[in-house]
C-alpha cells in the first residue's frame, strides 16, 4: 500500500519484522551494535560485490525482527534501487559512499550513546 496516495487500513508483517522507526517503541529491546555494524557492512557488500545500490534506506525501510532471540535488520523497498554492475568493482566508490553515508544516518539513533 502507497500510505501517502491511499489509506493505509493495515500493515501486519509479522514473519518480516517491525520497522526499525517503531521498533524501540513497540519493544523495548535495544538492537546490539555488532548486529547494526554488521548490517551496515552488508549494505557495502551488496553495492561493492553485487552492484546494488539502495537509494531509499530510511528507518520505515529497514524491518528489525528477531532470529534466535537477538534483533537482525532486514531492507526492504527497493523500488528506487539501481544496479551498477556495468562498473567495475574498483570504481564502485562513490555509490558505497552514498550507502554508508545514508546507512550511518539511519542507524545512527539506535547506536548506544557515548558518555563524556
Amino acid at each position: 500500500p502507497d500510505s501517502l496516495s491511499s489509506p493505509l487500513l493495515a500493515l501486519d508483517m509479522p514473519y518480516y519484522g517491525i520497522p526499525l522507526k517503531y521498533w524501540p517503541e513497540l519493544t523495548g529491546i535495544t538492537i546490539p551494535p555488532d548486529e547494526l555494524d554488521e548490517f551496515k557492512a552488508k549494505m557495502l557488500r551488496l553495492v561493492i560485490e553485487q552492484g546494488l545500490v539502495q537509494r531509499d534506506l530510511n528507518p520505515g525501510n529497514v524491518l528489525v525482527r528477531l532470529n534466535e532471540s537477538k534483533p537482525q535488520l532486514v531492507p526492504i523497498d527497493w523500488e528506487y534501487s539501481h544496479y551498477v554492475m556495468g562498473k567495475p568493482r574498483n570504481e564502485r566508490g562513490q555509490e558505497a559512499d552514498f550507502v554508508e553515508n545514508i546507512t550511518s544516518r539511519t542507524l545512527a539513533p539506535h547506536y548506544p550513546k557515548q558518555n563524556g
